[in-house]
């Protein structure tokens, strides 16, 4: 009898493993884009942010308070996009800043991840940065 016990607690264990990997593939499945079946292929309609003239053409000025101090920032907007951004007054690691600009232009927004140890510089470098931006809305 405790001999039968064993093989169904292990059968069993074997059974919920299963159920479980098959459950996790089955979503993985699921989230997948399906190509059409007529055979006719789409071309995807950009919903993304950067790819709109969300901002007016122009050089815009904000300022940010960072850990040493005041930052100030202009923010070049060229067709919609922001195309550079330049250093006015920092008193920050000049490496970190440059880095928080880089991923911003990159990005096109404010949601970059920032550089871990300079919080207060990152807040404020994306301060200066909102404030431009909020002066350059179309």
């Amino acid at each position: 009898m405790k001999k039968n016990r064993k093989h169904w607690k292990k059968n069993l264990g074997i059974i919920v493993t299963l159920i479980i990997i098959l459950t996790g593939c089955g979503a993985v499945g699921n989230s997948s884009v399906e190509a059409p079946t007529d055979g006719k292929t789409e071309t995807p309609i950009l919903t993304d942010k950067s790819t709109t003239s969300e901002y007016t053409d122009g050089i815009y000025e904000g300022v940010g308070q960072a850990n040493f101090g005041t930052i100030r920032l202009s923010v070049v907007i060229e067709s919609g996009k922001i195309s550079s951004i330049n250093v006015v007054e920092s008193s920050e690691n000049s490496q970190y800043v440059t880095t928080l600009i880089q991923q911003v232009i990159d990005a096109q927004n404010l949601s970059i991840d920032g550089i871990s140890g300079a919080t207060r510089t990152t807040d404020g470098v994306k301060n200066a940065i909102d404030e431009a931006l909020s002066k350059a809305k179309a």
